[in-house]
């Protein structure tokens, strides 16, 4: 009885490897949504990055007159995200294994 469940487990497995072989190409695709990206990105690291950027440094700054921690921490955070958040993003997606 055991080695029937064993054999009922491995076919399982072996199916769902089978359906996610596609999930390897996942950096090959498509030009769809090329303009898109292209757009955020360029965003995010041209003068909108920066204006987000100062804006935090504002927040942060008044964070510290406020005299509270996460005043002072989600600026930074935030600014952060922004300016290596793309960076970050396209260094996962077109990873290769």
């Amino acid at each position: 009885m055991k080695s029937l469940e064993r054999v009922k487990l491995l076919s399982v497995i072996v199916v769902m490897m089978g359906m996610f072989a596609g999930a390897a190409h996942a950096g090959t695709t498509g030009t769809e949504w090329n303009g898109a990206v292209t757009f955020f990105t360029n965003g995010l690291t041209g003068g909108y990055g920066r204006m987000v950027a100062l804006a935090c440094i504002a927040w942060g700054v008044w964070g510290v007159f406020a005299r509270s921690v996460i005043n002072v921490l989600m600026p930074v955070i935030v600014a952060l995200a922004v300016t290596l958040g793309p960076t970050v993003v396209n260094g996962i997606v077109t990873a290769t294994i």
